[in-house]
Parts: structure tokens; sequence; C-alpha cells
């Protein structure tokens, strides 16, 4: 008996919460589209990762049947291919991605989706 009245409290607390989630997000998107009419706020511009995180490296876009994929890539020799995990985007290797271009032609993509390649 009393096991059946904990699941009944426990699928009542779980509407509450998935209702109360909904309501949050539908104010959040209300407030969203309110900053976006203000016409004085400036468009935001993307920061180069390459200045921030990656000297060396240059801007790649790839474009494969109307996709694009960026990428960094910097360093000599053979090359290395770094991929990120989710949800992540190829800033993750800002640490180690450097380190390896004194032996190799580093190349760090943004799968797609992610970062600067394009979503679909």
């Amino acid at each position: 008996m009393r096991l059946n009245i904990f699941f009944q409290l426990v699928m009542v607390l779980s509407v509450s919460a998935v209702f109360v989630a909904c309501k949050q997000k539908k104010a959040s998107e209300d407030r969203t589209e309110t900053i976006m009419e203000t016409p004085e706020k400036e468009p935001q511009t993307l920061v180069s990762t390459t200045e921030t995180f990656f000297h060396g490296f240059r801007d790649v876009d790839i474009f494969i049947d109307g996709i694009k994929i960026h990428a960094v890539v910097g360093g000599s020799g053979e090359p290395l291919l770094l991929l990120h995990g989710a949800p992540e985007s190829h800033v993750m290797w800002r640490h180690l991605g450097p380190k390896l271009t004194a032996n190799f032609t580093v190349v760090i993509p943004d799968l797609r989706g992610y970062g600067r390649s394009d979503k679909p």
C-alpha cells in the first residue's frame, strides 16, 4: 500500500516538474523575443578562436555538397586529425593542438552541427 502511494507521489511530482519546466521555457522564449526586438542591441560577432587559442593556426572552411565544415590547421609534417566529442567543439583541443604542431600538420575540425560548421 505504501509503495503504491510512493509511486503516485513520484508521478505527480514528475508531471509537476515537466509542467514547470515548460512554463519556464515559454517565459524565457518570450523574454528572448523582447530582447531581440530592441533596436539598441548590436549584433554579436564571432571571435576567431585561432586568435585566442590557436596561435600559428589558420581558419579553413571546407565545403562538401554545399555543407560548410570549419577547421583550424597548423604545423608541418604528417597530418594528424583531432576530432572532438559531444557536446564540445574544436576548442577542446586548445591545450594539446599547439603542442603537436612541432611534429604534425594538425587538423582540428568542428563536426557538423557544432561550432562554426553548418547545422543540419
